[in-house]
């Protein structure tokens, strides 16, 4: 997908916080001591919606450490946010070779074998590494 360059921002902060925008407590903190350009994507701005389109809430990608990471901040359901991370990595289909994806719950994610089943599928499905949180959730940019 064609990404609009006004969807597009880069930013070379040492910390980038990623914030629920209806107002929840979920966070993702984006760590980036080396000050790599960090291109900051709100995939919900410009992925039109439509029935069975579904978005997360930030991608972030890194060309420097060949890496993005999809980040979606949800309130307790687990599988709305899967579905949201696995729909924005097919639309988008951006070009870096590592994908982490992330997902911030506002309350504890339970460890229920069934929630384990749910993330080991999905990272079958998308060859993605998936991180499961609460509250908040504090992610280092690798060192070259």
């Amino acid at each position: 997908m064609k990404i609009p360059a006004q969807h597009r921002r880069v930013r070379t902060d040492r910390t980038i916080v990623a914030t629920d925008s209806l107002g929840g407590a979920s966070k993702f903190i984006l760590h980036n001591p080396q000050q790599y350009e960090v291109e900051e994507l709100r995939p919900e701005t410009f992925i039109p919606a439509a029935p069975g389109v579904h978005r997360c809430d930030y991608v972030f990608s890194v060309s420097a450490v060949q890496q993005e990471l999809y980040v979606e901040l949800k309130g307790n359901r687990l599988t709305d946010a899967l579905k949201q991370l696995e729909s924005t990595l097919a639309l988008l289909r951006l070009p870096l070779p590592i994908k982490s994806c992330f997902v911030v719950l506002n309350r504890s994610p339970s460890n229920s074998p069934e929630v384990q089943q749910q993330r080991i599928r999905f990272e079958k499905r998308t060859s993605c590494k998936l991180t499961v949180r609460s509250r908040q959730f504090e992610y280092y940019l690798a060192y070259l």
